[in-house]
C-alpha cells in the first residue's frame, strides 16, 4: 500500500476568481479556465455563505442527491462553509456547482 503524492512546481502568480450561484437548484458551470498540467485548482465554499456548495462533473449530476439506479452517477460531495478541495481536471469548466441557498458562492485559485 502506498500513497502517491502529486508534485507541484513553484508558481510566480495565481489565477483567482469566483462564481455566485444566483438561484439554488439552478447549477452554474465554472468558467473556461485551463488548469496547467502539474498544478491543481482549489475550489472553496465562500466563508460568508449560508449553506453547503455541491459540485459534480455535469449539470445533471450536481442535482442528484442519491445515486442514479442505472449509472450510479450523482454529485460528488459538498463543501461546507469555508471548506476547500483540490481539483485535478485540465479545465475548471469540467465542474458544475449548486448550493443550498440562493446567492451563495465559490471561489477558486489556480
Amino acid at each position: 500500500y502506498s500513497i502517491r503524492q502529486p508534485v507541484f512546481g513553484n508558481k510566480g502568480s495565481f489565477i483567482t476568481g469566483g462564481a455566485i450561484i444566483a438561484t439554488a437548484g439552478v447549477p452554474v458551470q465554472l468558467p473556461d479556465i485551463p488548469i496547467p498540467a502539474g498544478t491543481a485548482a482549489f475550489l472553496m465554499a465562500y466563508p460568508g455563505n449560508g449553506g453547503n456548495i455541491f459540485f459534480a462533473n455535469s449539470q445533471a449530476n450536481v442535482l442528484k442527491t442519491s445515486p442514479d439506479p442505472t449509472t450510479g452517477n450523482m454529485r460528488f460531495q459538498y463543501l461546507a462553509i469555508g471548506d476547500s478541495i483540490p481539483l485535478h481536471e485540465s479545465n475548471l469548466n469540467a465542474y458544475w456547482v449548486d448550493t443550498d441557498n440562493s446567492g451563495d458562492s465559490v471561489v477558486w485559485k489556480i
